[in-house]
Formats: C-alpha cells, structure tokens, sequence
C-alpha cells in the first residue's frame, strides 16, 4: 500500500464481539477484556478498532501506552451517564509504577469502566500476567488469545495485489500473521510484473520491513551480533555454532541469547539446545539487512564450522553459495551434492545450487564440460 490509510479490519470478529458484549454489560459492573498476541498478529490494530467503535457507542475513551499509564488512570473522569473505555497498549512493557497504578485499578474497579489490556504473554513478567489474569471480585473479566488468520483471512488481506506465485504460497510463507502479510504484499510486484521470487531472494520493501527490523535494532549490540549470526546460519543453532560465527565467546552468547529470548525475536526450538527465529520469514529478513561485508565473513565461519562438526552437504550448501570464491571447486562439490540430495524435494533450491556450482568452476577450459553439465541439470 502506498497510501497512509488504515487497512480494514480482517478476522477479528470474536474479538470485537467480545468487546461489545463486555460494554454493553457494564451496568451489571465493570468489566476486563485482556487481549494477548504475539508480536505481529496486530493486537495494536485490533486496539485501533476498538477505540474508534466505543467513541462512535458514545464512550469516553482514553487511550494510553505503559508510560504514561499512570497518569491517565489518575485522570479518569468521574462517574457520568457515559461509559469509560480505557484501552492500554503494550502492557507488558509496564515499569512498576505503571504495574502498580494497574494493579490498584484491577482491585478497586470502578463502576462504569471498561478495561481493554493488550500484551504480548511471551514477554509480560509472571507476576504481571499473574495480576492480569487473576479472578477479582466485582469485575467481569474475559480473557482473549488472538490468534493467526486463516487461508481466507490470509487471502482476503493480501486481496489483489499478489503475483500467481505469491498468491500459492503466501499462507505456507506468513503463516497467517497479518504483519509478515503486510510485508510480502508489499515486497510482491503484483500480477504481470513480479518475477515470483521465494520471499528473501529480493529487497523487501522498506516501509514493511521497518517495524520487524526495529525489533532486531532496539537489542544490545551482543545480541544484535546474535540475531545476525542466527540469521546467517538459517536453522535452529547452538550457542557454539552462534559464537563461532558471530565471534564471541560462549558466555556472551548466552547472554544475549537470553535477551534475544525476552524480546520474543528467537525462540527455543524443538532441537534441544537449539534457538531459532520465531518465524523463518524474519530470519530471512534479518538476513538481508545484516551488513554485506560481515554477512560474507560469516557464511564462512559458519561453513567452517559445519565442516568441523561433519554437517551434511546441505547444510553447508547455503554458505557455500555465499561465501566461496570463484576457482573453489571443493565448494563446487558441496553444492553439486546438496542439490542432488534436494532435487527430488526442493528443484528450485537444487537449481540455484547447480547454478553456484557452475559459478565457482575454475575458468580454465578443463572444467568447460562440467559448467555446461551443471547449468543444464539447473535449468
């Protein structure tokens, strides 16, 4: 999109029922609706909506972040013949005082206040979620787990804007999360002009791209230096994998894996001892922003690495693409095997790596034979 309007609401239905149902019951008390959503599934926008429908029910809301929290919860209007929908955003980023003026406000509800919580339950502190969801006296709470969209939701954001390629794949890419949505309609050329490259392989668009790289940015300089070695190596990696390559030692690698778990940006994954990217499209799009220089330098550590360790062809495949230089015929090997032990699974990735393969053949006109073997099984 390219204007500075606000995208329709999709596939919050359930949610904004909910809402309505708790305002429109706030005679029999005052109510909590606790909205929890993992970065990206647009909790915010979901807040936005809600926002405009209560002022247009004829509710005086207040809208507010966890740093001015208490000050707006001090300044509630008094009891009046309208409703007050107080609508606070990120509350898991509340400092004490903010958790405090919260707390104070969940214990002694005031009659006539509708209270709608958003946070993301990855990153809230126990004792706050605790406070959140807590069953209180005289208040009327209902608690809602936003969840991906589904195929239609999916289809219906993305609308007409996609190429025939995107289109096929875009539920398997974003997995339904409405900001990695925004991201790759915006990154598609659209019908008749995109040439349908997998999402990574070209730019993304900026202005999509900004508030998942501001994630990455907003990080101490170690884990920065993490989530780039992480998005270097592409798979779930092991603090040694991630030392080597983003040269640290191991104790400061787990410093900052820890801070990289508490931001939500990696996970733990279903490897034991392993970490991965909450979801491979941010990995990929952490990938094209970590500088090309230290990016080069990396894929070569993290094919050393591998090669140490005995990594499977493949695995060292990715870095053998980005990495080796032209004349390197060992690097030639691993790609020539990894795109044969893909070809039956992934033809396309199989065809990039014969194509490097035959990029990294020595010039001299002994290997004329082999190139031309190569670029065909690629094309």
């Amino acid at each position: 999109m390219t204007t500075g309007s606000i995208r329709p609401l999709i596939g919050r239905g359930e949610e904004l029922a909910a809402v309505r149902r708790r305002f429109a019951a706030l005679g029999d008390g005052p109510a909590l609706v606790g909205i929890a959503g993992d970065p990206g599934l647009g909790t915010t926008r979901l807040l936005t909506e809600i926002a405009a429908w209560a002022a247009r029910a004829g509710a005086h809301v207040r809208t507010t972040n966890p740093e001015a929290l208490p000050q707006a919860l001090a300044a509630l209007p008094a009891p009046a013949a309208a409703p007050v929908v107080v609508i606070v955003d990120d509350v898991h980023r509340c400092d004490e005082a903010a958790r405090e003026a919260l707390t104070g406000l969940l214990e002694t509800p005031r009659d006539g206040v509708l209270l709608v919580l958003g946070h993301r339950p990855r990153q809230c502190p126990p004792a706050l979620l605790a406070a959140l969801t807590a069953a209180r006296p005289g208040l009327h709470a209902e608690h809602l787990d936003l969840a991906p969209l589904d195929r239609a939701g999916a289809e219906e954001f993305a609308g007409a804007r996609l190429c025939a390629r995107h289109r096929a794949t875009l539920y398997q890419d974003c997995g339904g999360i409405p900001r990695l949505l925004a991201l790759l309609t915006a990154s598609c050329e659209g019908p008749g002009a995109c040439p349908g490259d997998a999402p990574g392989t070209r730019p993304f668009a900026a202005r999509a791209a900004a508030p998942l790289l501001a994630e990455v940015a907003a990080l101490g300089p170690h884990a920065r230096l993490v989530a780039h070695a992480a998005a270097v190596l592409g798979e779930p990696a092991e603090p040694d994998a991630l030392a080597e390559v983003a040269e640290l030692d191991r104790a400061a690698v787990l410093t900052a894996v820890d801070e990289l778990l508490a931001a939500d940006v990696l996970r733990v994954s279903a490897v034991p001892g392993h970490v991965e990217f909450r979801h491979p499209l941010l990995a990929r799009l952490v990938h094209t922003a970590v500088p090309g220089g230290w990016r080069l330098g990396a894929h070569r550590r993290a094919r050393t690495h591998h090669q140490a360790h005995g990594r499977p062809a493949v695995r060292r495949a990715r870095h053998a693409e980005q990495a080796c230089r032209p004349g390197d015929e060992s690097g030639a090997t691993e790609l020539v095997a990894a795109a044969e032990e893909v070809l039956a699974t992934a033809p396309a990735t199989a065809g990039a790596w014969y194509t490097a393969a035959a990029r990294l053949l020595p010039a001299a006109p002994a290997h004329r034979a082999r190139r031309r073997e190569l670029l065909a099984a690629a094309a």
